[in-house]
């Protein structure tokens, strides 16, 4: 079932009340602790959430009323923008230095939540060409922050208090932005014929099928085709590996994921779609 606007916006806010406090409870220690982003220290990735919780609070008025957005973009995944990203949250935390970084996200985290308090179920479609080269209603822009802010503070978290798990309430509105980061990440493959990937949650009824053609991919709800591969988990193991944070070779060999067909295709997964 697709997340609602309401569950969507609800979850926005929860996670964006708890994070200054996660935030202030950090150590100089934890600021310059490496986090589970490749190259990011924990501090790197409090500076890039203060920018995009900030450029939110600009971007999602504009979107509800037509308007141009003017305010600093900010950056979307890219395997291919990845360093540049880092450097641009580095240079942001240098400026502001970390005491700054922590009002700084106190200060946007209020703005944004007063925003999406405003927000009404009207809103939920609404775009604008103006606003972003036109990307995503204020829904999409909403599941873009439930996804960014759940997953950066798991970035952080994972490394300082290693027994952390993703917030419950949230899993289920995460299977879409899951799907969507792998548009991202794809990478093209000549093949042979297309290969057809089942992920069956032991918590759902339902399964999340991946079907990549080569050049392309597809996703496929509650297929009655037989799959090439089967892999059997957990909803947080399925949304950690999706988004690049855990390693599914890893888990395999852990037993958090049970592979079951051809061991080229089991393989040949990760590099399909590159993790960010």
């Amino acid at each position: 079932m697709a997340a609602t606007f309401e569950a969507l916006r609800d979850q926005s806010v929860e996670q964006l009340l708890a994070l200054p406090s996660f935030v202030a409870s950090l150590t100089d220690e934890d600021w310059h602790t490496s986090s589970a982003c490749a190259g990011w220290e924990v501090g790197d990735v409090v500076a890039h959430l203060a920018a995009g919780i900030g450029m939110w609070a600009g971007l999602i008025p504009a979107l509800t009323t037509g308007a141009a957005y003017d305010g600093k973009s900010w950056s979307l995944p890219n395997p291919s923008r990845h360093d540049q990203v880092r450097m641009e949250s580095v240079a942001h935390r240098t400026q502001s230095g970390d005491m700054g970084l922590k009002q700084e996200l106190v200060d946007n985290t209020k703005m944004l939540v007063e925003v999406l308090g405003s927000l009404k179920a009207a809103d939920a479609e609404k775009t604008s060409p103006a606003a972003w080269g036109g990307l995503g209603s204020v829904k999409h822009t909403l599941g873009t922050i439930v996804g960014e802010v759940v997953f950066h503070r798991w970035d952080m978290e994972s490394r300082v208090r290693p027994e952390v798990h993703l917030p419950v309430d949230a899993l289920p509105l995460l299977l879409g932005y899951v799907a969507g980061w792998r548009g991202f990440g794809f990478q093209k493959h000549d093949l042979p014929s297309p290969i057809h990937y089942r992920w069956r949650l032991d918590e759902l009824s339902t399964t999340w099928d991946v079907r990549v053609n080569g050049n392309s991919f597809d996703h496929l709800r509650d297929s009655k085709q037989d799959p090439d591969v089967v892999f059997e988990t957990d909803t947080e193991t399925y949304i950690l590996v999706g988004v690049g944070r855990v390693d599914l070779e890893d888990s395999v060999e852990l037993g958090l994921v049970k592979a079951t067909g051809s061991a080229e295709a089991i393989s040949a997964y990760t590099s399909f779609f590159e993790s960010m």
